[in-house]
Order: structure tokens, then sequence, then C-alpha cells
């Protein structure tokens, strides 16, 4: 059974543990996840499509790998680990970076990973209970599948975060990737959820903060329907 560190809002371990599934977290104590995000040369991004088995967003897809840091880890360990565990390949943390650091569902901190792996199996080994299936997409196809209701929603702000601070898209893909943001706020029907100014926190002892769309893009949100906005991002796009 999986047993949890449990940390304070300062990111401080408190001493106390719990067991997932078995125990509460208390107010104003969290436990540690990482979520991972795999890139390739081309900017496209490693999803996995979640087992059928899982309780949470069975057969949906998500991020490359993540899940809960577990007792005595910190994330970097968690990271290869549970990378290991659901993909079978050892990601190359020479490569890797701690993109931000946030709170979901208001006991979780999250770390996001973002890994260049140039080099990667021709073949991968999948935990039937964990992971169905894989492929590589880039912001469009993980935009389609998020509308589809196919897409976890609660890892899009990870990787909002990932890809501003890590990844450079040509000026076409800048215009299209903002208006995928604002899909992301309407799909989960909230402003507050996505932070469009992320902080990079590169340790593990980094403050969390919390950041609130600009009234601009609220404007913005209220005023474009998504199809609206990525036709008028690719007209844009043209005009670049």
């Amino acid at each position: 059974m999986e047993e949890w560190d449990v940390y304070d809002a300062s990111r401080n371990l408190t001493g106390r543990t719990v067991r997932r599934g078995m125990d509460k977290l208390q107010p104003g104590e969290y436990h540690l996840v990482v979520d991972v995000w795999l890139l390739d040369e081309n900017n496209r991004i490693l999803i996995q499509k979640r087992s059928c088995r899982k309780k949470n967003f069975p057969g949906k897809w998500a991020q490359s790998a993540g899940g809960a840091v577990i007792k005595g880890e910190d994330s970097f360990q968690g990271c290869i680990r549970e990378t290991e565990e659901e993909l079978g390949i050892v990601p190359d943390m020479q490569k890797a970076e701690l993109a931000t650091s946030f709170i979901r569902h208001g006991d979780t901190i999250v770390d996001v990973y973002v890994i260049r792996q140039d080099s990667l199996p021709d073949k991968f080994v999948l935990p039937a209970d964990e992971v169905e299936d894989i492929r590589w997409a880039d912001v469009n196809e993980i935009e389609n599948l998020l509308q589809q209701g196919q897409f976890v929603p609660t890892v899009m702000e990870g990787l909002q975060a990932a890809l501003q601070n890590n990844v450079t898209f040509p000026p076409e893909e800048d215009v299209i990737y903002d208006c995928l943001l604002l899909g992301i706020v309407k799909s989960i029907n909230t402003t507050a959820a996505v932070r469009l100014t992320p902080q990079r926190h590169r340790s593990s002892g980094s403050n969390l903060s919390t950041h609130k769309p600009s009234p601009r893009l609220v404007a913005r949100l209220r005023e474009l329907s998504l199809s609206d906005a990525l036709a008028k991002a690719r007209i844009l796009a043209l005009a670049a």
C-alpha cells in the first residue's frame, strides 16, 4: 500500500504520513505528486491513455507519466520512478526541468517536469493496469482530445506552464496555443484555475504562488468561443 509524506503549505515535511485510500489529510496538509511531460526534438508531446481499470479518468488521455511521490522520496526521485513504472523507460534527468509547482484540489502539491527525451525505444513496456496506449501529439491534437472529452482536464495547467517555460513555438503556433488556453479555461468553467503567468520553481523549497488571468484575457474569454478563437488564430498566423 502506498504511503505518502505529509507537507505543510511551505513544503516542509511535517513528520506525518498517510496511507493512500486509508488516511485523510487534515486542513493545511498536503501530499506531493509529479506530472511528467516528455517532448521530442519537434516539440511533440508523449501522451498516455489511462487504463480502463483506473478509478479516476479511466480510458482518458493524459500526461506522459505521473503520480504520487511516496514516503522517503523527493519529486525528482518520484519523477524517475513514475516514468519507469508507467512507460518502462528511464527519463533523461540531465535534460529535465522542474517547470512549475502549484496546488491542485486544495491538498496536492504538483511538481511539473518537462523532459527532452531524445532517445526513446521503438516499443514501450506498458503496465496493463496503468497505461492502455501511448502516442505523440502536438498542441492542436491535444486540444481536439480535450474538446471531445477524451483528455484529463486537470493536468492541462501543468502542460501550459511547461510549454510556456520550456518550448519555443513558431509564431503561428504561439497564437494557436494561446487560443488553446482559452478552450481549457472554458472547458473547466473557471478562469482562476488556469495561471497564465506561471513562475519557475527550481528548488523543492520554493514557495508556491497563484496567478489569475489578466482582465484582458478574461474579456477575451467572454467574447470568443473556442472555434472563433482558433479561426482568428489561423488568420493571424497566415498574416504573420
